[in-house]
């Protein structure tokens, strides 16, 4: 009879360390899926600090392209001075924006005060003495395409990372550390535009 029920002890031993095991073995797993959503999360939101950072610098390669036009031109454009007021003060505004929504309208400004410029002296001042006006412009355009590289390299991550704040287990994260949605930049096709 002692036998018996040391026997069984050994069998409600063996079942509740397999049980113990089991539940270990989830609650593993649970910790490991959920510090790997926090790490994903992390890498996310450091991704989109550092498109913004592209971004800038995108916008920082158009500005220069686009002052090597406005130096070519200035003072040989003497019947029409308002495309480069426009674009003075569409960099102005550009310089000054702050949220994503502000940078978008702005780089819009800028991009159609680009166009204007462009558009007034196409026929007139492609060549100027010793100056191909016409590789000017083809920087500017490839400063632009850069620029909606980098806004849809942000997008891709931002839509990833409002994803990722949404669905759970990102969510629970998104709840506790404060991590909220993000916007993305609106995009133009410079492929369309034509001079």
């Amino acid at each position: 009879m002692l036998a018996k029920k040391r026997e069984k002890s050994k069998k409600r031993e063996k079942r509740f360390f397999i049980f113990i095991g089991i539940v270990g073995f989830i609650l593993l797993l649970l910790i490991a899926s959920l510090v790997f959503v926090f790490v994903k999360m992390q890498s996310l939101e450091a991704s989109l600090e550092e498109d913004k950072k592209n971004i800038t610098v995108a916008f920082d390669k158009r500005q220069e392209v686009t002052d090597k036009l406005v130096k070519m031109l200035e003072g040989k454009m003497t019947f029409d001075t308002e495309p480069f007021e426009n674009l003075k003060k569409a960099n102005a505004q550009l310089k000054k924006a702050d949220t994503i929504e502000e940078i978008t309208n702005a780089n819009l400004k800028v991009d159609s005060a680009i166009d204007g410029l462009v558009f007034v002296m196409r026929d007139k001042y492609l060549y100027l003495e010793g100056e191909d006006v016409l590789d000017v412009i083809t920087e500017v355009d490839n400063a632009r395409s850069r620029i909606v590289l980098e806004y849809t390299e942000y997008n891709t991550t931002a839509a990833d990372y409002n994803y990722a704040v949404d669905n759970f287990p990102g969510s629970m994260f998104a709840y506790i550390f404060g991590y909220e949605k993000t916007d993305t930049f609106k995009t133009v096709d410079y492929q369309d535009l034509t001079y």
